[in-house]
């Protein structure tokens, strides 16, 4: 039995629906596309539609359009698509993975080698926007003969004949359209979808998943309660900070599909968070993913202050804690819990306003490859006034840190690595997280994030 018929036999015994959660490979990043797989396993995906970026994605909206110009831009192409799954298949050989796009990248490597590759490589379906089912004979006949399960379209215009058409070719699950027009479509009529499902199932005998109008979780709750799955598009929702060197990410209320796949009730709570330059987008990924809502991210530039007042005025630390956090409160926003999270500069940032924000309000930290030194006299250039500055900002021996959970991580080959080592020999309590082999960049940051985003999750909702 394949694996994506095990899930569905699986579901249906347990009288479970199936979470099939989509995103483009190599969005926002090629190096983040594996941790992203993981992160959609441990949040409750059943099933796994990776998007193969194509230069012409017809049947996409501007969303996940810019999902694939990105993915390219950065290199993605179908043979990369095929390593990301064998990387992937290297720690997970339960979860199934559906390959989702269009026929040009197939017809390039030939049908034949992109089948036999696919299957090697672990996928256990492939789904053609442009592969129309009279016209896939031989597609679908290729597909099975490979050991994987051809997934076909149906929408709300599709006739009796096209279904059987679909139901001759097509196996694992039908992937219905649910309304007319491209991915991200506005607004879904449920009652329309629950009337086509039943004739869908009768003429294919396959499992159905719904998919294209789903926006939250109260729409893909009802469309639950009728069909066998749902699908729900992730993409970075926009960049916030693009340029700057710094930023805060003030990210508020965890709902959505990840939550709502683990049973979680909405937790209004925020996250504080100090972003790189040009990778400020990246957080809008793991949001979605963890399920925060679209529209509750925050960024604003911090500048080179390293957070504290400084002899010329300026003071980003006081931005953050004296106005920032009360202005989000003054608009509804439940501020009264909240964690920070910092790379570098930022990471120092984290731990010195977690610590004056107290134990009371900062439910965690996350410091990563925070800028540390052992004395006023090692600091960089301008992170600090002089010696009386940096004893009076130091967030060594701070009291107020052996009461707040804090994560730590730093790579081997991090200049900040001995530095951090002393600071965490100092603590009262040993920190979450640790070392691993990388140096002080955006790639090491980056290939951390998943982990520390679920640590910082529950602790928020907690």
């Amino acid at each position: 039995m394949s694996r994506i018929k095990s899930v569905f036999a699986r579901l249906n015994a347990e009288g479970r629906k199936a979470l099939i959660p989509f995103i483009t490979a190599g969005d926002p990043d090629a190096a983040l596309t594996l941790p992203l797989l993981h992160t959609l396993v441990e949040a409750g995906a059943d099933v796994i539609e990776l998007g193969v970026p194509f230069s012409d994605p017809m049947a996409d909206g501007p969303t996940i359009q810019r999902a694939s110009e990105r993915a390219l831009a950065k290199g993605m192409t179908l043979r990369k698509v095929l390593e990301l799954v064998v990387a992937f298949r290297k720690s997970d050989a339960r979860t199934p993975v559906v390959l989702m796009g269009y026929a040009n990248p197939i017809e390039a490597m030939g049908l034949e080698k992109f089948a036999a590759a696919a299957a090697q490589a672990g996928v256990d379906g492939v789904l053609v926007v442009d592969y129309p089912p009279e016209e896939a004979a031989i597609f679908g006949a290729t597909i099975k003969a490979n050991g994987m399960d051809p997934i076909f379209l149906l929408a709300p215009t599709s006739t009796a004949a096209r279904i059987e058409q679909v139901a001759a070719v097509a196996s694992g699950y039908v992937y219905y359209v649910s309304l007319a027009g491209v991915t991200g479509s506005g607004a879904l009529n449920v009652a329309a979808v629950a009337e086509r499902l039943p004739l869908i199932r009768e003429k294919t005998g396959l499992p159905v998943g719904v998919g294209f109008g789903i926006r939250d979780a109260a729409t893909a709750a009802r469309i639950a309660a009728f069909a066998d799955a749902v699908v729900v598009g992730l993409t970075p929702a926009r960049r916030l900070a693009a340029g700057t060197v710094s930023a805060l990410l003030a990210a508020l209320t965890l709902s959505g599909f990840a939550s709502a796949a683990r049973s979680f009730q909405q937790a209004p709570t925020a996250a504080l968070c100090d972003i790189a330059a040009n990778t400020g987008y990246l957080f809008n990924g793991y949001a979605d993913i963890l399920g925060v809502r679209d529209g509750s991210l925050l960024a604003v530039d911090g500048g080179g202050s390293y957070w504290h007042k400084r002899a010329s005025g300026e003071d980003s630390g006081a931005m953050v804690l004296d106005e920032l956090i009360p202005m989000l409160g003054a608009q509804g926003l439940d501020t009264s819990r909240v964690a920070f999270l910092g790379w570098s500069m930022g990471g120092y940032g984290a731990l010195l306003l977690g610590a004056r924000l107290g134990p009371a309000r900062t439910a965690a930290i996350t410091a990563v490859s925070p800028a540390l030194w052992l004395s006023s006299g090692a600091t960089a250039p301008g992170a600090f006034d002089g010696a009386a500055d940096y004893a009076a900002n130091s967030v060594w021996g701070l009291p107020a840190l052996a009461q707040i959970p804090i994560r730590i991580d730093i790579g081997t080959s991090d200049p900040f690595y001995d530095a951090t080592q002393d600071f965490i020999a100092q603590l009262p309590n040993h920190p979450a997280g640790g070392s691993s082999p990388g140096g002080h960049d955006a790639g090491f940051w980056s290939s951390q994030l998943p982990a520390e985003l679920t640590w910082m999750a529950p602790l928020l909702t907690a």
